[in-house]
């Protein structure tokens, strides 16, 4: 089985989803080898806590994370790698950024957990040893990005592929290029606005101190997005070497592939610019899903259903005739995958999802948390104060309101409440985790963190 994440990967954003600008042959053929989910979401817009959820099957509010470096995944939690791996399974992890450092839990179940970051962005000092205190090396680095490339992250796959024998396999490649800085390689830096002439370099931080003086101009930030598209197109051609190397290894024919990504990004839309983990509009919320069978099954199927990234770890335990771990709140979409048209039209999705940003411990906390409830045709969102006090409520009518613009709460204060309590319920329902595996967040993380684009 094959797993590949996006990090920041909008789905409006891919040519299969209809972005005609941006170049993804890959991901393009692949969703017409399998099946396309239009309407796929995640629980919570930053990366650790989103691929918690994509190992467990869980909501964040059960497995306990809900944002990077202050939390970690606890031991009690079971992966899916925990679970292939009990089965037989070869398991291996090839991550892109320091955030999903092994040190965050979710290197449970993984036979090889690479996660040597700090190369080959901005090489650093050469230390000798591992740290005493059992920090990973980054932390001892002098001078890094603390991200690499795709095209490191998949060279390290393809050797741990080339070496993988006859076992089955659960390979995990986390593909990190979409996040800040936008700073692909060339011909990508240009290719979708080569006529730019100002000094925006892809860098989020040199944009802010624009912005926030007002000296941004349109075509600085329409220069950011098209970086931006500059590096999903990169980002493609990296899924299609590391789906060639499948079939060279002669796997292809056997292999579930499901492409998904973490979160999306703000473009703009809302007050997020250029970045993605303080709100819950679907620009941040929505990503892509593309899940291709090996067996007869549906071609080039899309499905509108909407579905939720906790799904995909169900759903990959069905296609191996697993049965899903206790508790997990996920569920499958196996069936809509089905070569059978019948099959598919009965198929059913979850229908809804419950969303959050609990921000309030994070490199820069905020006063307000959100929650809220996305459904089809529909948007809530709570904003809540430091004691849990609801102190706004949004209502968005999606089918007339795509862009949630227009704020129908006010027009609509019963269906408002009713929401509201809703969510309350929700949320308030899930299990928790049995002990909290809050970290505190020291100098190093927080330094980490600002590298990679969620300070200032």
């Amino acid at each position: 089985m094959l797993l590949i994440t996006l990090d920041t990967t909008r789905a409006d954003h891919l040519g299969c989803y209809g972005r005609a600008r941006v170049k993804t042959p890959s991901l393009d053929r692949l969703a017409a080898d399998g099946t396309l989910f239009e309407t796929a979401f995640t629980p919570v817009p930053s990366t650790f806590p989103s691929h918690a959820t994509l190992f467990t099957g869980l909501y964040p509010r059960s497995h306990g994370v809900h944002d990077n470096a202050v939390y970690s995944l606890g031991a009690e939690a079971t992966t899916l790698a925990e679970i292939l791996k009990a089965r037989g399974h070869a398991t291996g992890a090839f991550v892109s950024a320091f955030v999903l450092d092994a040190q965050f839990g979710l290197d449970q179940g993984f036979d090889v957990y690479d996660d040597e970051v700090d190369l080959p962005l901005t090489p650093g000092a050469e230390v000798d040893d591992e740290p005493d205190d059992g920090r990973r090396r980054w932390e001892r680095t002098l001078a890094t990005a603390y991200q690499r490339r795709g095209d490191a992250t998949v060279e390290r796959a393809e050797r741990w592929l080339q070496r993988l024998g006859v076992r089955p396999f659960f390979l995990w490649v986390h593909l990190f290029d979409a996040h800040q800085p936008y700073q692909p390689p060339p011909p990508w830096d240009r290719a979708f606005d080569p006529d730019y002439r100002g000094e925006m370099d892809g860098d989020q931080r040199l944009f802010w101190a624009r912005y926030l003086k007002g000296q941004a101009r349109r075509e600085d930030v329409e220069h950011m997005v098209a970086r931006y598209d500059g590096e999903i197109s990169w980002m493609d051609q990296q899924v299609e070497r590391l789906l060639d190397s499948v079939r060279r290894a002669g796997r292809w024919d056997e292999t579930l592939t499901v492409v998904v990504g973490d979160h999306g990004e703000g473009l703009g839309e809302h007050t997020q610019i250029f970045e993605h983990n303080g709100e819950i509009y679907d620009e941040v919320m929505r990503v892509p899903l593309i899940v291709r069978r090996p067996d007869p099954s549906a071609r080039g199927e899309r499905v509108t259903a909407l579905v939720r990234t906790l799904d995909v770890a169900p759903t990959v335990l069905e296609w191996l005739a697993l049965p899903p771990e206790p508790g997990m709140q996920g569920q499958s979409l196996l069936a809509f995958t089905a070569e059978e048209e019948e099959i598919r039209a009965a198929a059913e999705g979850p229908g809804e999802i419950l969303l959050e940003a609990l921000r309030d411990r994070q490199v820069n906390p905020v006063e307000l948390s959100l929650l809220g409830l996305r459904g089809e045709g529909f948007k809530a969102i709570l904003a809540l104060d430091r004691a849990g006090e609801v102190k706004k409520v949004e209502l968005f009518d999606l089918r007339q309101d795509p862009h949630e613009n227009v704020d129908l709460a006010p027009e609509q204060p019963e269906r408002a409440k009713t929401l509201r309590a809703r969510i309350l319920a929700l949320e308030q329902s899930l299990p928790r985790p049995q002990q909290s595996n809050v970290r505190e967040l020291g100098a190093l993380e927080s330094d980490a963190l600002r590298a990679l684009g969620y300070g200032r």
